[in-house]
């Protein structure tokens, strides 16, 4: 079987990537999801990147974030950026899968 992680807000922007802005995507998932979804997925986005064993000389690192009033929109950037960076070098993701998927309906491509 092909690498999967299980873990719907990684689902959620694996499809809406590129389909939506970048700042309506981070604004949603931020708005969404709790700090506790947001930070398991940075942790397990940056895991299943570094089990890539990427070349790259220049590949942002999962800096933990200091608890704060804006700590939710930098985790959402932190994972937004990596999709970008790995965007640019045409890197293959595993399949990030959900669970149980409850989107942020208003956040649908065919809604925004």
């Amino acid at each position: 079987m092909a690498n999967v992680v299980i873990c719907e807000l990684l689902c959620y922007l694996q499809n809406y990537f590129g389909k939506v802005p970048r700042s309506l995507l981070c604004t949603n998932v931020a708005g969404f999801y709790d700090d506790t979804e947001i930070v398991d997925a940075n942790n397990a986005f940056f895991i299943a990147v570094s089990n890539m064993k990427l070349a790259f000389d220049d590949l942002p690192r999962n800096k933990p974030m200091k608890a704060g009033e804006n700590k939710r929109k930098l985790d959402v950037d932190a994972i937004v950026s990596m999709f970008e960076y790995l965007d640019y070098w045409n890197v293959s993701l595993p399949a990030f899968v959900a669970k149980n998927f409850k989107t942020p309906t208003e956040c649908l491509p065919n809604r925004c």
